[in-house]
């Protein structure tokens, strides 16, 4: 309860200073825990950077984190609808004066799809 509470003011403190002058947005947490992104981004051509960044931290155990960002990573795409073997980073932003809208300075997002199942046995 302590370390939750701890977080929520380091939230609010964060957003209360700094997003006047610059855009604050929250990465997804470990596992998307009590996480409602609102912005998503095209992560698909970086995955093997990913992958390989995640794999230099030995000490760490790191293909389970690898095996975590496959699995986080397509998961948030298909929030998106995004085909599989597609892969998305999900993050927080909540608007202040004067950044009301950041779409301008992220990247490209994945393309919602219309969502339709063509083979009734297939992957939903």
């Amino acid at each position: 309860m302590i370390i939750i509470l701890i977080i929520g003011l380091y939230h609010f403190l964060t957003s209360s200073v700094v997003s006047h002058y610059i855009p604050v947005l929250f990465c997804d947490t470990l596992m998307g825990v009590n996480f409602n992104p609102n912005f998503y981004v095209d992560i698909t051509d970086y995955s093997l950077s990913k992958q390989e960044a995640i794999l230099k931290h030995e000490t760490q155990k790191p293909q389970r984190f690898v095996n975590l960002f496959k699995l986080m990573n397509s998961y948030r795409a298909a929030q998106c609808n995004a085909p599989i073997g597609k892969f998305a980073e999900a993050y927080y932003f909540e608007p202040s004066f004067p950044f009301t809208d950041i779409r301008h300075i992220l990247p490209l997002p994945l393309k919602l799809r219309p969502f339709h199942i063509e083979n009734q046995n297939g992957f939903l």
